[in-house]
């Protein structure tokens, strides 16, 4: 009895030895699981996200949803990246060096048996920079699963030390949720802003710096959202090209009621409407040529560009046709808080390279609100315009390291939905086409000057201005006319 008692004691040990021994084994495999998965989320982003490169770094989207439906203009987020939202479709932007092509990259990144039959690619550009032949493809995919593969497997390889660095970048072709600023604005200043009156705005506008017909020769363009290139304005401007960027053929024809890049453009170079005007269904009574505006630069020759959809490509897309129509100013009256790493190279080099190395001079708009100047305002050497009113002080908008000079940010300037009346156009939208007006008189006086030389004539006479508000020191620069107009009348040196 005592014997069996002890063997029975002894087979229950050893069964209870087997399951302790299974039960650490089973512990132990979600152990190294969990942690395994723990590891790779960290690595790689759950299964549901996608790795974005922003100028700040990787970060990883998701739907809001929490699944993976990237359709044409899908929005995904992530509350602790800037931006945080953003609207993707279904097509990369793929910069690489020396002719290497999107199928030689994707084969590069072991991709080629999973999609490159599911593909179709447009060139965007192809220039010389710095030594290196760059191409910049869009490539668009039939299925959304091949984007985020593409996008993680790169994401892993661009980090191998001994990678093929002959691809230089893969981006989505995503457009950028802008913030709003005006309600998230921590110094709102509340600086009380008058509009000149009209007979004051015209004198403003035109002043005479340098010769009788400002701008002439130098080709401005204006990326914006449209052109109503056959009003009274516009009859006699010189237009070298009409182009929608969007949609990758001619015709700069604006949307319904959209009229912020007829605006624009009247400011630079806008005409006094001829009683026989050039558009046919405007008769001498419609046309108030007493009261219209005359542009800053209004000999200069016209590029009109329409974007509405601000996606990478179409952005990219934008850029080139001005270089192509070989413009000598880009006005840019508009926002983009990044810039994403095909666009900024594009960029630089537009700005230093293009042009016979003269480079082209990009004028951009500041934040309209005080807040701090992002992606586009705080990029590539271009010059950053900020609003002021005809006092002189800052218009509500943003004055910190990146703005290099001020201007008049509310302006009487022809309105296109009440044809050959005028209105009032406001902030730095207003205040960049005037400052890319002075850049055009520049470089009509001096064509060889490169655009960063420009840039450095146009700083160099302006005047400096501060104003403290809740304890911050606000310092802004405003242009003095009067010196600039000496300088380019030789009357003085810089």
């Amino acid at each position: 009895m005592g014997y069996e008692s002890m063997v029975s004691t002894e087979k229950v040990c050893q069964i209870n030895n087997v399951i302790c021994e299974r039960i650490c084994n089973f512990v132990v495999g979600i152990l190294l699981f969990t942690y395994s998965f723990s590891y790779s989320e960290k690595a790689l982003g759950s299964a549901k996200e996608i790795p974005i490169e922003l100028s700040s770094g990787t970060c990883w989207y998701k739907h809001p949803n929490n699944r993976l439906n990237i359709s044409d203009n899908v929005r995904l987020y992530n509350s602790e990246c800037f931006p945080k939202e953003v609207l993707m479709n279904k097509s990369v932007v793929i910069e690489t060096l020396n002719d290497l092509s999107v199928e030689e990259s994707i084969k590069i990144l072991g991709l080629q048996e999973q999609i490159t039959n599911d593909i179709s690619i447009e060139t965007l550009v192809n220039y010389t920079f710095q030594q290196n032949l760059i191409n910049v493809y869009l490539a668009e995919f039939r299925h959304e699963t091949a984007v985020k593969k593409l996008l993680e497997h790169w994401h892993s390889y661009k980090q191998k030390p001994n990678r093929d660095k002959r691809i230089s970048s893969i981006s989505p072709d995503l457009i950028i949720v802008q913030r709003d600023r005006l309600k998230k604005n921590p110094l709102a200043l509340k600086l009380k802003t008058e509009p000149l009156n009209f007979d004051a705005n015209s004198v403003y506008l035109n002043k005479n710096l340098w010769g009788d017909s400002p701008g002439r020769g130098v080709n401005v363009a204006i990326i914006d959202d449209g052109f109503y290139l056959h009003h009274p304005a516009f009859c006699d401007v010189d237009i070298l090209e009409s182009w929608d960027a969007d949609m990758r053929i001619p015709g700069a024809v604006p949307e319904k009621d959209y009229s912020h890049g007829s605006q624009v453009a009247a400011i630079v170079v806008g005409k006094k409407p001829r009683k026989d005007s050039c558009y046919p269904t405007f008769s001498g009574s419609d046309v108030n040529t007493t009261r219209s505006i005359v542009g800053v630069a209004n000999s200069a020759n016209l590029i009109a560009i329409k974007l509405t959809e601000a996606r990478l490509s179409n952005i990219i897309s934008a850029f080139v046709r001005a270089e192509k129509s070989k413009a000598h100013v880009i006005n840019i009256s508009w926002l983009l808080d990044e810039v994403m790493l095909p666009l900024k190279t594009y960029l630089e080099y537009l700005t230093t390279s293009t042009n016979k190395g003269k480079g082209i001079a990009i004028v951009v708009a500041a934040t309209p609100s005080y807040q701090e100047n992002k992606g586009l305002a705080a990029c590539c050497n271009h010059i950053t315009a900020t609003a002021i009113d005809y006092k002189g002080m800052l218009a509500n908008a943003s004055a910190d390291e990146y703005v290099d000079i001020s201007e008049l940010g509310f302006v009487y300037t022809t309105d296109f939905s009440r044809r050959a009346n005028y209105s009032l156009f406001l902030k730095t939208s207003a205040a960049t086409p005037i400052v890319t007006s002075f850049v055009a008189i520049i470089r009509q006086r001096f064509p060889n000057k490169t655009a960063i030389e420009v840039k450095d004539v146009l700083v160099s006479f302006t005047k400096g201005h501060s104003t403290e508000y809740l304890n911050t020191v606000i310092s802004w620069q405003t242009l003095d006319h009067a010196k600039l107009g000496a300088f380019l009348r030789n009357e003085i040196t810089n």
